[in-house]
């Protein structure tokens, strides 16, 4: 959404009237992602608490916000992108995906599928996720040497479960 309000803000100083349209593939917009292992451990009181702009915030922004649209295909010598049944045309088209979790090909069994217990903490939704795989105890190890995933282990080892 970054890209969004910045495009927004660039225009409206150079005196340029810009229709911004934002295409989400989850629910989400603007949220700490870091903040997440907070969550999980409880000293954030949900995930809702990440959330810095909703999406009520980003429409009254200017910004034409769709929330659960995954782009499927971009034809650029049309300028169109179709996302679901909807096609939409464009003048210019800012790729702002953010970055893809890294799972390794060792969590990926021969199906295509990640392995059961095995999943990356990127979204509200794998926040969730995971507060209900940690409900259950038992032993977690944190693969990652980012400040973020360090802190993911921390949560966990302040409840239940185990963390080496």
């Amino acid at each position: 959404m970054s890209a969004a309000h910045q495009a927004i803000r660039t225009a409206r100083v150079a005196g340029v009237e810009l229709a911004v349209t934002a295409l989400e593939a989850t629910g989400d917009t603007s949220y700490s992602a870091c903040g997440i292992p907070y969550w999980v451990a409880g000293d954030v009181a949900s995930g809702d608490a990440l959330v810095a702009r909703g999406a009520e915030e980003h429409r009254a922004a200017g910004i034409d916000l769709r929330l659960g649209a995954t782009v499927t295909r971009v034809d650029p010598e049309a300028r169109t992108v179709t996302y679901g049944e909807q096609v939409l045309g464009y003048d210019e088209l800012v790729i702002a995906t953010g970055a893809s979790a890294v799972v390794p090909d060792w969590a990926i069994s021969s199906t295509g599928q990640r392995y059961a217990g095995v999943a990356p903490v990127k979204t509200l939704a794998d926040g969730a996720a995971w507060l209900d795989m940690l409900a259950e105890g038992g032993r977690v190890v944190v693969a990652g040497g980012s400040t973020c995933a360090l802190s993911r282990g921390l949560p966990a080892r302040a409840g239940s479960t185990n963390v080496p």
